[in-house]
């Protein structure tokens, strides 16, 4: 939901060097999506199916009624959450080796989260 939050923001943006940096963004967050889908697929069963239009509708329904700007730090603030949960999660984990790999990816998360709220 992240990546099609920010490739819509990004064809609001009226300022190139603000519609740049949500195209990168969008990027990011479909790379990231994959790892997760990823490293969720090799420890856990997941056959959910999404609806990606579903998705959109529910984004494009929310950016009218925040506005893009609010929009954008509802979004951030639904990455902070995020990582806060992953963290929860990967500490009631047995498993070390699981654990370590999914706290260096929560770690990469959370510097990218960072470095997002330093270009906005």
């Amino acid at each position: 939901m992240q990546a099609i939050s920010y490739k819509l923001l990004a064809e609001k943006a009226v300022d190139q060097s603000t519609k740049n940096l949500l195209i990168d963004l969008c990027e990011h967050e479909e790379k990231d999506t994959e790892e997760w889908r990823t490293t969720v697929d090799e420890y856990i069963d997941s056959n959910i199916i999404r609806s990606p239009r579903l998705e959109k509708e529910r984004v494009r329904l929310m950016m009218t009624i925040l506005g893009p700007r609010s929009f954008l730090e509802w979004n951030l603030i639904g990455e902070d959450e995020l990582i806060e949960e992953l963290l929860i999660f990967v500490g009631l984990l047995k498993e070390k080796s699981i654990s370590d790999n999914l706290i260096r990816i929560v770690n990469d998360e959370h510097l990218h989260v960072i470095q997002m709220k330093k270009d906005f």
